[in-house]
């Protein structure tokens, strides 16, 4: 996944450590193939993408 962003974006610049707190919230969620996941304040999307194959369906607001 790669992603075009600004400097006043907030990204987390440390992708070893993304994949580390992403595997962790999914592993947290239990979250279920036939369920809708909120990400609420997604910004630009990137844990909504992250658990995009786990859901059945991912809502970015």
């Amino acid at each position: 996944m790669s992603f075009k962003i600004s400097a006043s974006s907030f990204f987390q610049v440390n992708p070893l450590q993304r994949e580390v707190l992403y595997n962790k919230a999914l592993e947290l969620a239990r979250i279920k193939n036939n369920e809708t996941v909120v990400d609420a304040y997604c910004g630009i999307g990137t844990i909504a993408l992250f658990f995009a194959h786990q859901a059945k369906q991912v809502i970015g607001v």
